[in-house]
C-alpha cells in the first residue's frame, strides 16, 4: 500500500469513528483542528451521521390563554425525555420581541417565521437549534393570508438540501388549495405544483414520512369525513397531479365511540392513534402505515386502565378519569423494541409511557394546570446538519 492510499485508508477510518460519536462530542471536536473542522462540517458527512435518530425531548408550545407581550413572548419551552444535560440554547435567533411561530417541521430542523406581530412583513427560516445555526429563505409570493400551511421536508439520509411545501387557500369556500415547493438546491424562488386541488382535509396537521406530507382524515363516531391524502415533493406524478389518496385508517362500528388521539412519525415509522370507547372498556390502539402503503395494521393496544394508573396521582379517588383533558404529545421508537414509549399529558404533569412494560414516570410538571391547546408541538432531534 502506498503513502497515498494509506492516508486514504486513514481517512475513511476517522470518518466511520466519527460517525459513531453523540453529536454533542462531535460538535466540539470541530475545534481540534482545520482538518477536523474540514470533515465534520462537511454536509456529506453531516448526512451521514445517526439517520433517522429518535427524538431526545420536545418542544412544548405556549398556551393559548396566555397573552403574547414583549416581555414573555412567544417562548416554547423545551422538556427532555430523561436526563440531558445539553439542554437546546433558547430559540430567540430572531432578535424578534415576539418571539417566532413554527410550521410542521422534521429531522432536527425547525421550519419557523417572524411573529406577525412584529412590524413589517414577517421573515421565514429554517433553524438547526442543536447548532444553532439559521437560513433564510424568501416568502412565498402573493399574498401572505393566502398561506393555510406549509411543511419542511427533509430527509438527511437521502440529501442534506431541504425542501418548504407552501400550501395556499385559492378559494375558502370551494376549498380549493395550491401546491408552492421552494428547494435550497436550486435557490429557485417559489414554483407551482399542479393545478389547484379540492380537498376537505385539515392542512395543519400533516406529517413527514417516506419522503412525502401525510394528511388523515378524522374519524369521529366511526364516521367517514375526509379522505386521507399525501404529497411527495420528490415524485414527478405528484408535481403535476398534486396530492394523492393514501388508505385511511380502520374504522369502527357506529356503535363505538372513536377520537382521534395522535398521528406522528418517529425513526421512519408513521403511526396513528385513536382512542376506542366500547361500553365500558377504553383502549387505544396504535396503528403503523406499511412502507409501501398497502394497509395501516396494529402495533399496540394500550388498555385505558393502565393510562389510568399512569395519571392516578392526579386524580381523587372519587373523580372518573376525564379524557378530555388527556393528549398524547408523541410517540417515539427506541433503538430497541423495549425501549418505545409513548409521552402523553394529563392535567399538569406530562408523563412517559413505555409501551412494551408498562412502566411509566413524570418526566415535567407545570406550575399550574395549563389547557390541551391544539398547538403544534415539536420533536427535538439532534443533528449537525447545515442549513
Amino acid at each position: 500500500m502506498n503513502s497515498a492510499e494509506i492516508v486514504v485508508s486513514i481517512e475513511d477510518l476517522l470518518q466511520e469513528i466519527l460517525i459513531r460519536v453523540p453529536i454533542k462530542p462531535l460538535s466540539r471536536f470541530q475545534l481540534v483542528s482545520k482538518h477536523w473542522h474540514s470533515l465534520i462540517s462537511n454536509p456529506r458527512f453531516c448526512c451521514r451521521v445517526r439517520s433517522n435518530p429518535a427524538a431526545v425531548g420536545i418542544f412544548y408550545p405556549p398556551s393559548q390563554k396566555y397573552r403574547v407581550t414583549e416581555q414573555n413572548g412567544h417562548e416554547y419551552r423545551y422538556i427532555p425525555f430523561g436526563p440531558n444535560p445539553n439542554r437546546p440554547q433558547k430559540i430567540d435567533f430572531t432578535q424578534n420581541p415576539y418571539g417566532i411561530q413554527f410550521y410542521p417541521s422534521c429531522n432536527g430542523l425547525l421550519l419557523c417565521q417572524t411573529y406577525r406581530r412584529y412590524p413589517g412583513e414577517p421573515r421565514f427560516y429554517v433553524y438547526n437549534p442543536t447548532t444553532n445555526k439559521f437560513s433564510a429563505f424568501p416568502k412565498p409570493g402573493g399574498n401572505l393570508n393566502e398561506i393555510g400551511y406549509m411543511h419542511l421536508v427533509f430527509d438527511p439520509s437521502k440529501s442534506h438540501h431541504y425542501k418548504v411545501v407552501c400550501i395556499k387557500v385559492v378559494s375558502m369556500e370551494m376549498k380549493l388549495r395550491q401546491v408552492e415547493v421552494y428547494s435550497s438546491e436550486t435557490r429557485v424562488p417559489w414554483v407551482k405544483c399542479g393545478e389547484p386541488f379540492k380537498a376537505d382535509i385539515d392542512i395543519a396537521n400533516g406529517v413527514y414520512w417516506n419522503g412525502a406530507i401525510h394528511w388523515l382524515k378524522h374519524l369521529w363516531c366511526g364516521s367517514v369525513i375526509r379522505e386521507s391524502l399525501y404529497f411527495n415533493p420528490d415524485d414527478l406524478h405528484h408535481l403535476l397531479a398534486g396530492p394523492q389518496i393514501m388508505p385511511t385508517p380502520p374504522t369502527h362500528h357506529r356503535d363505538y365511540r372513536c377520537f382521534d388521539y395522535y398521528f406522528g412519525e418517529s425513526c421512519n415509522h408513521l403511526h396513528y392513534i385513536p382512542m376506542v370507547m366500547e361500553n365500558t372498556q377504553t383502549h387505544f390502539t396504535v396503528y403503523e402505515m406499511r412502507a409501501d402503503y398497502s394497509e395501516w395494521f396494529v402495533k399496540y393496544r394500550v388498555e385505558g386502565y393502565k393510562i389510568m394508573d399512569a395519571c392516578w396521582d392526579n386524580l381523587k379517588p372519587e373523580d372518573s378519569f376525564r379524557f378530555y383533558n388527556f393528549r398524547i404529545l408523541t410517540m417515539v421508537r427506541g433503538d430497541k423494541e423495549e425501549d418505545t414509549f409513548l409521552i402523553f399529558k394529563y392535567d399538569r404533569k406530562i408523563t412517559k409511557y413505555n409501551l412494551v412494560s408498562g412502566a411509566f414516570e413524570t418526566i415535567y410538571e407545570f406550575e399550574e394546570y395549563t389547557p390541551n391547546d391544539k398547538n403544534i408541538l415539536f420533536q427535538y432531534i439532534e443533528s449537525m446538519c447545515r442549513v
